[in-house]
């Protein structure tokens, strides 16, 4: 039995208008998310203009400047393992543990922002 024949018309009205009513308003959560962005942005450039670690508003918000990390290469010595395998077979059952070869170990670099902190109400209670 289709999932449309329980509903009434009156019921499938107001499941329709519920969902405009929802889609009108992810829009709008969308569009001031949108503005937040903008104006973290903006408040992150100024807060790196005139040095500004971090901000405490009267209300306890606190926002707080995080700033870019550029990425990072590490290289380390090791042995390479294949290598050795192949050239000396015995010796590398013996030491397989031992032996491997050069890596590169990276992190990922971070872009900078300002994350605002809210003063939870309920520990005021």
């Amino acid at each position: 039995m289709n999932a449309l024949v329980t509903f009434d018309q009156n019921e499938i009205a107001e499941a329709v208008q519920r969902a405009a009513l929802l889609e009108e308003c992810l829009q709008e959560y969308k569009d001031i998310e949108a503005e937040l962005k903008r104006v973290k942005t903006q408040i992150f450039e100024a807060m790196k203009q005139y040095d500004v670690k971090s901000w405490e508003l009267p209300n306890g918000t606190k926002i707080t400047r995080v700033d870019d990390v550029e990425p990072t290469v590490k290289t380390e010595r090791i042995i390479d393992l294949d290598r050795f395998a192949e050239e000396a077979p015995e010796e590398y059952a013996e030491l397989v543990l031992i032996y491997g070869k050069d890596v590169q170990k990276y992190t990922n670099g971070r872009k900078g922002y300002v994350k605002i902190t809210t003063k939870n109400l309920n520990e005021e209670r």
